[in-house]
């Protein structure tokens, strides 16, 4: 919800919208759409989100990882929702 605001706020809605109607909005389409903006450096936001999202598809699918991961991500994720809200 997070990188579809930013990309609202940077002027990706259209480009939204269209990955809504295809059905193709998922994480990873957003992270793509979001690496299309060249006036801010995503760069360690966007790969620090792609980190997230594996872990956490490991931890819903595959495998239990751990307190001291949990934390790490969660820490990771917060600065994710501070970078997209600055």
């Amino acid at each position: 919800m997070a990188l579809a605001d930013f990309l609202v706020r940077n002027g990706k809605e259209a480009e939204l919208k269209k990955l809504e109607r295809e059905q193709k909005d998922g994480l990873a389409a957003r992270i793509q759409l979001a690496k299309a903006i060249e006036n801010w450096n995503l760069k360690f936001t966007l790969d620090t989100t792609k980190d997230i999202r594996f872990w956490a598809g490991m931890a819903l699918h595959q495998k239990d990882i751990g307190p001291e991961k949990c934390k790490e991500l969660f820490f990771k994720a917060r600065g994710v929702l501070r970078d997209l809200y600055s």
